[in-house]
């Protein structure tokens, strides 16, 4: 009897791996396909030794964190037996909220929401309904936190009940963002004299990502280690920001996001590539970085959460900078992305 032996790990193998976790991404609502040509075309802008490393280490990031419209779905399925069995809170009583002022996402989850609840229980499901005792505000997962902040601190001020509760349901959430959220929604409550209990509420335990400056040593975000002082354009980067910037030192702590044998020189790759981007732009915003959009100063948001509808910018640039339809020689077109966004930073 013969055993059978595992496939070699290849550039090849790893490309068609990728392009089976991305396969669906934006729903088909991009003129590209989402296949092995489109990875292999993504892939080819780095050199030819750092391509293994690349597809290896995105391969891991996608396979933990790319949130599929499966994973979305499972998500929402959870919620009115959580609030009926958990907090004892019957459906009838609950309101979804629909008032994400930017972007899209709050729109088609709440929209996805009501449709499953018809469909499996026969109930219409309230949306900004103030005759409700407790509110849902529904979005995929917390970044740094700004969007939620801006939505439900205006609502809390405005329009809520002068008693309720008010649950943050997402995914997941960058452990930042949300301890950041909580402190000035708290405050925010204070400030409006009401009485409103604000809980969160996250799909799975895992769900929760590491980001904050005392645990950067063991971040599950890009945080590249003092090595990267030697990635070209990294010291002049940080030279024009007022704080010294603080890099990771090595832990013995266990990390799932990352691979402790690839991490730092998959970081350093991709900081490499994001400065290059940057590069592109004659006057590029003081929020772009090369690991992500953030306000904050240093290499940027380093995000490694990737959602089916679109690739947040808080993740680095080389996965979702450029435009392929770009007329050739305009800025758009000197980078391919592999998870193209809807909207683009100039």
């Amino acid at each position: 009897m013969t055993t059978q032996q595992p496939t070699p790990v290849t550039e090849q193998t790893l490309i068609q791996d990728i392009s089976a976790i991305i396969s669906q991404y934006r729903s088909g609502a991009l003129a590209i396909a989402y296949d092995d040509a489109h990875v292999t075309r993504w892939i080819n802008q780095f050199d030819p030794h750092e391509r293994m490393i690349v597809l290896e280490e995105t391969k891991r990031l996608l396979r933990q964190g790319y949130l599929s419209e499966s994973t979305f779905d499972s998500f929402l399925d959870t919620l009115k037996p959580y609030f009926e069995n958990n907090r004892g809170t019957a459906w009838n009583n609950v309101s979804l909220l629909n008032i994400q002022q930017n972007g899209s996402s709050q729109n088609v989850m709440v929209n996805k929401l009501s449709a499953r609840i018809y469909e499996q229980y026969a109930l219409t499901t309230k949306i900004n309904d103030l005759s409700a005792n407790v509110f849902i505000y529904l979005d995929d997962f917390i970044f740094s936190g700004n969007r939620v902040l801006r939505d439900t601190r205006d609502w809390i001020a405005n329009s809520a009940p002068q008693s309720c509760s008010l649950v943050i349901t997402t995914i997941g959430y960058f452990n930042y963002g949300q301890h950041y959220v909580q402190r000035k929604l708290n405050e925010a409550i204070v400030e409006s004299g009401k009485n409103i209990q604000l809980n969160f509420l996250k799909f799975r335990g895992s769900d929760s990502k590491e980001n904050r400056f005392y645990h950067k040593d063991n971040a599950d975000v890009f945080w590249p280690m003092e090595s990267a002082r030697h990635v070209a354009g990294v010291t002049e980067f940080l030279a024009a920001q007022s704080r010294q910037f603080s890099y990771r030192a090595p832990s013995t702590l266990s990390n799932t996001t990352f691979s402790s044998s690839r991490r730092e020189a998959y970081e350093n790759i991709i900081l490499k590539y994001g400065l290059q981007i940057i590069g592109y732009s004659q006057d590029p915003s003081r929020v772009l970085k090369p690991l992500g959009f953030d306000t904050f100063e240093g290499l940027g948001f380093g995000a490694t959460i990737f959602t089916y509808r679109n690739c947040p910018n808080n993740c680095p640039l080389v996965f979702w900078w450029g435009d392929p339809s770009a007329p050739a020689g305009t800025t758009l077109s000197r980078w391919y992305p592999l998870l193209q966004r809807e909207t683009y930073a100039r």
